[in-house]
């Protein structure tokens, strides 16, 4: 039986300017420790706040060590590589900070025992690490360093076999019939006759557990099993759109002669995820695939909690989003759990940064092979992207040619080593003829926003395929913006805000500056929306807008700020994602007088239930008003409409009106609301005429 024998809580840390013997010795100084409780980074000890570089932990613990039994030292994570010794011996090094290291203690245990750990987490400078965002992104602070034993730090103790690594691959799915192939590496100490048993039990609904058994000779050394096969009678995992998000705790089990030797669990979700030319489909059935980049909710993330993840993924459910992209980080393993528990897909980018030195190459493919094991322990996770292109609010240089090359060869890698997960080399690049995901910044970064509608024609819709990152900065209530005279001066507020607001020169009121850059985000989050959803399928299979959350306090292009209060925006946003949104689609910002007004009223539905209980269809009212500037109705329709299960976006009628004044024109669109019965929604657009 495996037993875990936690290591967290207290440690003595002690900086130091090198590594040396003198630190494994008795003639280790006794001044200048520190003591930290781990998980954490050793920025958060008031003590260590601005510390970059080196630092050495030192753990005493006792232990009694059976025969016949194999201890590993697990480290779940340490920002950023680090060597471990226990009682002077070296057991060996690690580097990546998503690494789950292991090292064999057997020989080396006595009853009292120190473990020490040399870990080295370079400042930003050094553009060979492998921390995606957690270096140098726009608002950390400049003294910033992650390092630290960021996830926990355990003893296994196994029989004398046990699981170094396993996947669990969802093959087919078939209404209750699934198709898995599993593979398993073992290590044995000694020649064995072992069961392996695997066992699906019911996480979160009612149901049988489902088992299979497979029987086999070990040989000393690593052994390398793998093998399909079906079970009956599953329950396909769900994004919460379609349908439950039903999970099994997998419990893979190593034993022999009736006595278990290593055993582990993770949540289990039975789904098959497919995207081809970035049309989506899971258990069979289309998926349009709404959703955002996810940042940290920390800049120092051992302290987030699974419950903290949930409140985040409760968030992306209220404003009807089915997939999150963990933007250019890896996150610790409670937030996979709660995304499979919420229904949400995961796309996932690995770390790898626009202006890393392309000659490295060794490290990087060391630890692409870590993150294709990773992810094959979470069933939310169906995609993944190696080099994030995207993201214009950074400023940085495109990557080179040699780095795109690299970031090929690493998803060659990753695509053998788990062929179910869709891989993108090169995310964000927009081209003539696009092989990517996209990025765009119209009306922020890149002038002018209806630059956009450019790339809805001809060959260039290959770029709106699936768009991974659009959207505005805005300020949030609880920023403090510094005024003086009763103004925020115009160099305090950031550039891109600036040229959202159109704002002058002598500054805005403090009041003001907040809902009126939170009203344009969410007009130009709209504005995207409008015409992704209207190219449903016709090319486009999904769009990830940037971002949900804060990940400081300060202007951001969030729509949730750093103290999880919702925007203005994040309301816009949920109703441009809801499953039935009614829109229309505007060919320019600004009409002239006597202008003819042509638009089209739009309907997209992403329903796939359509119809009720006795089997008919059932009818959607849609009303449309038009007013002028003194508030008289010039043009009105109204459509009663049978929605078609996850129909492409259909046209439902034309706005065909001579604007006569200048002044704002109001559009209303309303209709009924599928989800709560009785209550309408509203879609409300402003035409400014000049």
């Amino acid at each position: 039986m495996r037993e875990i024998i936690e290591l967290n809580g207290e440690w003595e840390l002690h900086p130091v300017s090198e590594f040396s013997n003198l630190w494994l010795s008795d003639e280790a100084p006794a001044e200048g420790w520190l003591t930290q409780k781990i998980p954490a980074h050793w920025q958060e000890n008031p003590d260590l706040k601005e510390h970059s570089g080196k630092m050495i932990y030192r753990k005493a613990f006792s232990l009694k060590p059976l025969a016949d039994h194999i201890y590993r030292l697990q480290t779940g994570g340490v920002f950023y590589r680090f060597r471990a010794y226990l009682n002077r011996f070296a057991l060996g090094s690690a580097e990546g900070y998503f690494l789950r290291g292991g090292f064999d203690l057997t020989p080396y245990l006595r009853e009292e025992n120190t473990l020490v750990l040399e870990v080295d987490s370079p400042g930003g400078e050094d553009k060979t690490l492998l921390t995606g965002l957690f270096a140098g992104y726009p608002g950390i602070p400049r003294t910033y360093n992650p390092g630290g034993l960021w996830q926990p730090v355990r003893i296994l103790r196994s029989g004398p076999a046990y699981l170094r690594d396993w996947r669990l691959r969802t093959e087919t799915v078939e209404k209750e019939k699934a198709g898995f192939f599993l593979t398993a590496e073992i290590f044995s100490a000694r020649e064995a006759a072992v069961e392996l048993v695997v066992t699906l039990t019911p996480h979160n609904f009612s149901g049988t557990p489902l088992e299979r058994r497979f029987s086999f000779a070990l040989r000393p050394g690593n052994n390398l099993f793998a093998e399909g096969f079906s079970l009956d009678g599953v329950k396909p995992w769900w994004t919460w759109d379609l349908g439950d998000p039903a999970l099994y705790r997998l419990e893979i089990r190593l034993q022999s002669g009736g006595t278990v030797w290593d055993e582990d669990s993770e949540l289990f979700g039975v789904r098959r995820f497919v995207m081809q030319k970035f049309l989506s489909t899971l258990n069979g059935e289309k998926i349009f695939l709404k959703g955002c980049n996810y940042l940290p909710p920390s800049i120092y993330p051992a302290g987030v909690t699974e419950e903290r993840y949930r409140e985040d993924f409760s968030l992306l459910k209220q404003s009807n989003q089915n997939m999150v992209r963990c933007y250019r980080h890896l996150a610790a393993p409670g937030f996979y759990r709660a995304a499979a528990e919420a229904g949400v897909l995961v796309w996932q980018d690995f770390p790898l940064n626009p202006d890393y030195p392309a000659k490295q190459t060794a490290r990087v493919l060391a630890q692409a092979g870590e993150f294709a094991r990773f992810l094959g322990r979470h069933s939310a996770v169906v995609a993944a992207s190696i080099l994030n292109a995207s993201g214009s609010e950074e400023g940085r240089a495109k990557p080179g040619s040699r780095l795109r090359l690299l970031a090929k060869k690493l998803a060659r890698k990753l695509a053998e080593e788990d062929p179910a997960r869709p891989v993108i080399a090169v995310s964000g690049r927009r081209a003539l003829f696009s092989p990517s995901d996209t990025g765009f910044g119209h009306g922020v970064t890149e002038g002018e926003l209806y630059q956009f509608d450019r790339y809805r024609k001809g060959v260039m819709k290959r770029n709106i395929r699936f768009v991974s990152w659009f959207g505005a900065p805005s300020f949030s209530q609880t920023d403090s913006l510094p005024a003086s005279g009763g103004t925020v001066a115009w160099e305090q507020v950031p550039r891109e805000i600036r040229n959202l607001l159109g704002m002058r020169k002598d500054g805005m009121a403090p009041e003001e500056l907040a809902p009126a850059s939170q009203k344009i985000q969410g007009e130009i989050l709209r504005f995207y929306v409008d015409r992704l959803r209207f190219h449903k399928y016709n090319p486009t299979g999904g769009m990830l807008f940037f971002c949900l959350r804060d990940l400081l306090p300060g202007p951001f292009w969030s729509v949730v700020d750093a103290n999880g209060r919702p925007k203005e925006s994040f309301s816009v946003l949920s109703l441009c994602y809801r499953q039935v949104y009614v829109f229309a689609l505007f060919a320019k910002a600004v009409y002239r007088e006597r202008d003819l007004l042509l638009v089209p009223v739009c309907l997209g539905n992403d329903r796939h239930q359509q119809e009720e209980a006795g089997g008919h269809g059932r009818t959607l009212r849609v009303k449309a008003r038009l007013s002028d500037p003194r508030g008289r109705l010039v043009w009105k329709d109204q459509w009663n409409v049978e929605p078609q299960a996850d129909e492409k976006t259909r046209i439902l009628g034309n706005i065909s009106v001579l604007l006569m004044e200048k002044g704002s024109y109001t559009l209303e669109l309303i209709w009924d609301d599928e989800e709560r019965k009785g209550e309408t929604v509203e879609n409300t657009y402003q035409i400014k005429v000049l």
